[in-house]
């Protein structure tokens, strides 16, 4: 299996249904092959569902704030 390059999702010619389709011919592989195989299946969907948005946008701001004042205070001492 090649792992370089291998980034699919939001890039031309290379979306989910793609990695799906290596993924199932790489596992058939292994297993015509009787090569062991180990698999992780992780789903993030929920974890960006449960995320308060405002609460994000809100610290988003405030370190650009911060860092605004920051810059600002760099200028003025200079």
């Amino acid at each position: 299996m090649q792992h370089l390059d291998s980034q699919h999702g939001f890039r031309k010619h290379r979306s989910c249904e793609t990695q799906l389709i290596l993924t199932i011919d790489d596992l058939s592989r292994s297993l015509n092959n009787s090569e062991q195989v180990d698999a992780i299946l992780l789903d993030f969907s929920k974890a960006f569902d449960k995320v308060p948005h405002r609460h994000l946008l809100y610290k988003k701001c405030s370190i650009i704030m911060v860092l605004g004042v920051h810059q600002i205070s760099g200028l003025l001492a200079s």
